[in-house]
């Protein structure tokens, strides 16, 4: 145990600091509020958040410092000890490592956590880091003692300590309990407790595990179970497994992370980068020799993940995104660590090459930063083809000081022995540059051009992989907003049904009609009406005209209606249906021949009615007498099992007419149908239309052409630059003598857009 006065000390000062911080912070709320009483401030404007800020920044320095000193959990220690009794020792070392984990987890979040307001993470830093501190208070002799170096130091000596570590340890236990409690304290005074529940307590506890998780001190697993376990290599099943759960990693994060708020997703990815530097450094020291420099690229990607996610660097960002992935996942298929599972190397290993894949795939798939481009690859290519030259000669000079020293595995011959293939590269073309100092730079010129040629492979290769992911993204997306919207549609409609089956239209009283009601509709990139304030009822049994000039609206009125454009003002119902709200079932009552005729030209005419037949869910025997019927009637009974590319214009229109038919629709909509067809063809059309609404249904049909809509009609509309201009009953218009020809262009001609006729929206009732 800890001498209990030097124990005493600390947490004294660490107890008055607290104390003091919040009186302050106490002190100038009252102030603060009281000034936004007499309005000379704002409430709640006070110091915390610049106070717990600040001791953030601070409590980095202190990490960073210690960090830098390699004061970590020693593995040479805690090798011995994997559990082998559970005397006072062996449970003095297990609380040790647990203390470092939740201190790690403390560090991590205190640094993090102000620069966010996120409640839940505010919520763990202040139960966790109060306790993390007052424990390292508590252990503190023990604490300093496994520190990297001592270690090998037996652990009756643990109270042998003089060095700055121990004054700066010191300073950081008062520090980090100080800030810990300084985020409960503000937590109580300001109520900030999130609703109690078991759910709501399990997602905190597996938020803080994960958290611990990232930043989990690579020799806490060989403090508790030893070095034991198989090595991760040559693609066996332990390495096998350690791949999968790797690649599964980015999966859970993405798909748990996907529909967060950016504020979210931010903290995230910015907690992690810290921590793969965190995990990085934690056997480390700050390199003072040329030969320690962190330049193999793995290395490298963890300092500037760290850059990249603080300072939203982009030009760092991608450089990983482009150049470290493709290193850090062929590191994985190819490790160096050949020790134990447990053994902190290996840990540290996969950790450092982990965060290397997932932070850069992350960061765009989470949309922290933009997909990149082709030109951004040059980008890369070119920074990485510089610092490919340097660190390739770095590493030829280092050699010759520690030849342990491999960046890019271009001197040894690891590479070698796994693409046995490459040796006379090496062996055939060396080359020894003598230096003035005796060293020798040793350059394989062929050899390292490989290895570059590779990668730049590599790269693109790459390149396309993400391109794909880019696809499934978007696709994935696309489905989520289609689920999402399909979901709200479901919401909005059961309100509209009060209780009754989703399949019961949402208005019972428009059941037997189309009902149009104050339509509206503007284009994308337009601020002009197309359609304004449109209402309309076809009652069932009609064959119902729809009149207007080119460009008056009425295509736009119908493609809202049979659900191929959107909606943006009012409402529109197919026999009790809403059209936008119920969509399904909206488009099931209704058999559409649109204006352009468009078909797969690849099919026979006979495999496009089977496509549309299946689609409505027609029994085959219906099919096939509907289908014989309008064959003989359309004369198409010698061209059904042709391809349609083979058809003419109006063979399509009259095979595109028997598709909108097929199903027997309640609701027949027809836009221009009549264009291009000869005489006899559109006889055909016409008397189709009147036969099908005698049958009870609704025949709804946009034209121009006067004589059509005269001989057909039971009703017509008018409808004139989007705004609806006269509803006509024919037969009234026939028993009244008036001449139907002569309203529509009235209506019709722009210059008489003022005449009192329209203006008055008359409408002439049977």
């Amino acid at each position: 145990m800890s001498n209990w006065l030097e124990s005493s000390i600390i947490l004294a000062c660490a107890i008055v600091l607290t104390v003091l911080a919040c009186l302050l912070v106490f002190k100038r709320r009252e102030r603060v509020v009281v000034e936004s009483e007499q309005g000379d401030g704002k409430k709640g404007a006070f110091d915390y958040v610049r106070v717990v800020k600040v001791l953030a920044i601070v409590m980095g320095v202190f990490c960073a410092f210690r960090l830098a000193f390699r004061d970590a959990i020693s593995s040479t220690t805690y090798g011995v000890i994997a559990l082998q009794g559970m005397g006072n020792s062996n449970t003095i070392n297990l609380i040790i490592i647990i203390i470092r984990i939740i201190t790690q987890l403390s560090i991590l979040l205190l640094m993090v956590s102000p620069f966010f307001k996120l409640n839940r993470i505010e919520s763990i830093v202040s139960y966790v880091a109060p306790v993390a501190y007052l424990l390292n208070i508590i252990f503190f002799n023990e604490c300093i003692g496994v520190m990297s170096n001592y270690q090998g130091s037996d652990l009756t000596e643990l109270g042998r300590y003089t060095t700055l570590r121990t004054v700066m340890f010191a300073i950081e236990c008062v520090v980090g309990f100080c800030t810990g409690c300084l985020h409960l304290f503000n937590r109580i005074i300001n109520r900030q407790f999130e609703q109690q529940g078991v759910k709501n307590i399990l997602i905190t506890i597996g938020v803080a595990v994960g958290l611990a998780l990232s930043c989990f001190p690579e020799s806490a697993m060989m403090g508790f179970f030893g070095e034991i376990g198989p090595s991760l290599l040559d693609l066996e099943l332990p390495h096998r497994i350690a791949l999968y759960i790797t690649f599964s990693v980015p999966i859970i994060l993405y798909m748990s992370l996907r529909n967060k708020s950016y504020e979210r997703r931010n903290f995230t990815m910015t907690t992690l980068a810290i921590a793969g530097f965190m995990a990085y450094f934690y056997q480390r020291s700050i390199p003072i020799r040329l030969y320690a420099l962190p330049l193999h690229m793995c290395n490298t990607a963890m300092i500037l993940m760290l850059f990249s996610f603080i300072l939203k660097s982009k030009k760092l960002f991608y450089f990983n995104y482009f150049v470290n992935v493709v290193g850090a996942f062929a590191a994985l298929l190819m490790p160096t660590a050949e020790t134990a599972i447990f053994n902190p190397d290996t840990v540290q290993f996969w950790y450092n090459h982990i965060y290397a894949v997932i932070l850069p795939i992350l960061g765009v798939a989470l949309h922290i930063f933009p997909r990149p481009n082709m030109k951004m690859i040059w980008n890369a290519i070119w920074v990485f083809s510089i610092y490919f030259v340097v660190v390739a000669f770095i590493d030829s000079y280092v050699t010759n000081i520690n030849p342990g020293v491999d960046y890019f595995f271009l001197n040894s011959d690891f590479l070698l022995e796994k693409f046995p293939f490459a040796a006379p590269l090496k062996a055939n073309y060396t080359y020894q540059i003598p230096l003035s100092n005796g060293y020798k730079l040793r350059v394989y010129p062929l050899f390292w051009l490989a290895v570059y040629v590779v990668y730049i492979g590599l790269m693109f290769g790459e390149w396309f992989i993400y391109a794909f992911l880019y696809s499934v993204s978007d696709n994935h997306y696309i489905l989520l907003k289609k689920k999402r919207e399909i979901r709200m549609d479901m919401l909005g409609i059961k309100g509209l049904l009060a209780g009754r089956a989703v399949s019961q239209p949402a208005e019972i009283s428009s059941a037997d009609r189309i009902s149009i009601r104050h339509f509206s509709k503007i284009y994308s990139g337009s601020n002009r009406k197309a359609v304004d304030d449109f209402s309309l009822e076809v009652p069932s049994g009609t064959v119902y005209g729809f009149l207007g000039h080119n460009g008056a609206g009425k295509s736009t009125v119908i493609k809202s209606l049979v659900g191929i454009q959107t909606i943006t003002e009012g409402s529109m119902y197919i026999c009790g249906y809403d059209v936008a709200k119920q969509p399904l079932y909206a488009k099931q009552l209704v058999g559409y021949v649109s204006d352009n005729h468009v078909v797969y030209e690849r099919l026979t005419g006979r495999e496009y009615i089977d496509y549309v037949a299946n689609l409505y869910l027609v029994d085959n025997k219906d099919k096939e007498e509907r289908l014989s019927k309008y064959l003989k009637m359309f004369n198409l009974e010698n061209a059904i099992d042709n391809e349609v590319s083979s058809y003419s214009h109006g063979m399509r229109q009259k095979l595109v007419v028997i598709s909108s038919l097929i199903h027997n629709p309640k609701v027949w909509i027809l836009d221009e149908p009549l264009t291009g067809l000869d005489p006899t063809s559109s006889m055909q059309v016409k008397q189709c239309m009147i036969e099908h609404a005698r049958k009870g249904n609704i025949v709804f049909f946009s034209s121009h052409v006067i004589e059509v809509v005269e001989k057909v009609c039971d009703r017509i509309c008018i409808i004139g630059h989007g705004r609806k201009c006269g509803e006509y009953d024919m037969a009234q218009l026939r028993r009244d003598n008036i001449s139907l020809e002569k309203i529509y262009l009235d209506y019709s001609q722009e210059n008489n857009i003022s005449n009192p006729a329209i203006t008055q929206n008359k409408v002439v009732k049977a």
